[in-house]
């Protein structure tokens, strides 16, 4: 099972404590998907919180692509918002993979896919 989490269901947040004198980390519910690739999960993410998510095209002037640089980023578009830019990243056994805009990219059991703030 794959876990995704994104700006509908983080992965944690916090919240004061009782005492009013600290926070506590409280975790967030994942999407759970048998998503076989990037694509599935962006699906699955999809359906379960009615957003868009797309390939980011390059077109703003503020976040151009470099040339010769591989696609990266995606738009992201739900009720409230549309055009934001989010970042998506695959959390592996203690590391942290950024596969671009590969819909391909094959995931495996036990990963957790970040769709979130931009990164890299």
């Amino acid at each position: 099972m794959i876990q995704i989490f994104g700006p509908e269901n983080r992965q944690f947040y916090m919240t004061p404590n009782e005492n009013g004198n600290g926070f506590k980390r409280i975790d967030g519910a994942p999407v759970l998907a048998n998503a076989a690739t990037l694509g599935d999960a962006i699906r699955a993410y999809e359906d379960e919180h009615a957003v868009l998510i797309r390939p980011y095209d390059g077109s703003l002037e503020a976040i151009p692509f470099n040339t010769g640089e591989e696609p990266k980023y995606f738009f992201y578009d739900n009720s409230a918002f549309v055009g934001g830019l989010v970042d998506i990243h695959v959390l592996r056994t203690g590391q942290e993979i950024c596969p671009k805009q590969s819909l391909s990219f094959k995931l495996l059991e036990g990963d957790i896919v970040q769709i979130g703030e931009l990164v890299c």
